[in-house]
């Protein structure tokens, strides 16, 4: 039998990834060029886009998933390169969470992986949704 959340702890939990991405000031997302979600040592990635968030990220949770708040952010000035992964950092810098860029099947999923100098990266929606 797998372990399951009741949506009152789905929903705890999802408020807490929120209030740990708020620490600091206004969180962040990263697209970066190389899986640091998958253990990729410090200084290996390069940052490709960044999407700057509300000082509040998310709105409460409900059914274990909070939805980005002020959407869409853009970075109208992105480095530029092929993206493959993510990192959210909270407002003092520190790392949350990561995971994959794909254009179907990461953990978020673009329309373009290649990303240009002077191109405008635009985030429309996020959610995250807490285990079941």
């Amino acid at each position: 039998m797998a372990i399951t959340h009741s949506t009152t702890t789905r929903n705890a939990l999802a408020n807490a990834v929120d209030a740990a991405i708020n620490t600091g000031g206004a969180g962040s997302l990263e697209f970066q060029t190389s899986a640091s979600a998958t253990g990729v040592a410090a200084g290996s990635t390069a940052e490709v886009a960044t999407i700057t968030f509300d000082t509040t990220a998310f709105g409460a949770a409900a059914s274990g998933t909070v939805t980005a708040t002020s959407m869409p952010q853009s970075d109208t000035t992105p480095t530029g390169g092929t993206v493959s992964a993510f990192t959210i950092f909270d407002g003092n810098n520190l790392r949350i969470m990561s995971g994959t860029v794909a254009v179907s099947t990461g953990d978020i999923n673009l329309s373009s992986l290649t990303i240009s100098t002077g191109d405008t990266v635009t985030l429309n929606s996020l959610t995250y949704t807490a285990p079941v």
